[in-house]
């Protein structure tokens, strides 16, 4: 289902939920908290209105989302409880349909450690580890990942 704002509240608690329950265990709580930051209501909404975000609902709940904006994937959420069923899968490759559809050939996104393999199973190259600095005193290291697509036939 395409995003409105009316579904603002609903990602952003799927957000907040996916955050402390995958990356608490893996990064510090400064870095949690980077992170909880960087997906305020505020920038789902304009990340929506110049990308485009899906959502996945079973049984009338939202259970995941990702976004694409320009050439880049963000925000691939699937709530902990539902998480290695294929929903992950299922939100991915509609966004690379997306992209493809919008003539892009070309995608590319940051990947926590935890999803790495996830991405590489889906056709994903590594293109670098990158370093964000958090604060003076942290920071976390992602994999920027790419994959190309073949044009429409």
């Amino acid at each position: 289902m395409p995003f409105s704002d009316k579904f603002t509240d609903i990602l952003f608690n799927l957000c907040r939920t996916t955050i402390k329950d995958l990356y608490l265990p893996l990064y510090s709580e400064v870095v949690v908290n980077y992170f909880l930051s960087y997906n305020q209501p505020e920038n789902i909404q304009y990340d929506s209105k110049i990308g485009y975000t899906a959502l996945l609902f079973g049984n009338n709940d939202l259970v995941g989302s990702g976004c694409i904006v320009g050439t880049n994937i963000r925000r691939l959420f699937v709530l902990p409880n539902y998480q290695r069923a294929g929903f992950g899968t299922l939100i991915l490759k509609h966004l690379e349909q997306k992209s493809v559809e919008n003539n892009c050939n070309f995608l590319d996104l940051y990947a926590m450690i935890n999803t790495i393999d996830f991405y590489k199973k889906l056709g994903y190259k590594e293109m670098g580890i990158c370093n964000y600095i958090v604060n003076k005193n942290c920071s976390v290291d992602y994999m920027r990942m790419s994959k190309y697509f073949d044009w429409p036939k």
